[in-house]
């Protein structure tokens, strides 16, 4: 009988380092494993802050180009706006000019005014959106709309 004992001694002397470093290794185990799982969800985080930081950055960065673009191309657009205003005026300044030179000696104030109307209103501008108009500077009244 104490052979007996003395044999399941021996085993227990022999499996139960085993049994305890292999519950030990799973303690460890289960702890590697929930504080990696919560290193990762932290760096997921962090990750998709990162990403909305930088997205928003790139939003705004081209939301800023196109401005700059339009304000560009509005600016550049004006000034040719401008330059064709003033470049057709002053054909137009020209033509009526010339016409009254050429008949300023042979007919009425109200016939030049007549001719000048014809010779003025078919003129068109800016693909066909632009037309001219003369105001009186005398009576203040609109000769050609």
């Amino acid at each position: 009988m104490i052979y007996e004992n003395e044999k399941q001694l021996l085993r227990l002397i022999r499996y139960i380092p085993i049994l305890v470093l292999a519950i030990i290794t799973v303690t460890i185990l289960i702890f590697l494993y929930f504080e990696n799982l919560n290193n990762f969800a932290k760096h997921k985080e962090e990750l998709h802050t990162n990403y909305i930081v930088k997205s928003k950055a790139l939003i705004k960065e081209r939301i800023d180009n196109t401005y700059d673009y339009i304000k560009h191309k509005q600016q550049s657009t004006e000034e040719e706006l401008v330059k064709t205003l003033r470049d057709e005026t002053n054909k137009v300044h020209a033509i009526i000019y010339s016409i009254y030179e050429r008949y300023k000696d042979t007919k009425t104030e109200e016939e030049i005014k007549d001719i000048v109307r014809s010779a003025i209103k078919p003129i068109r501008f800016n693909n066909g959106r632009g037309y001219f108009f003369i105001n009186d500077k005398k009576t203040h009244k609109n000769l050609l709309h």
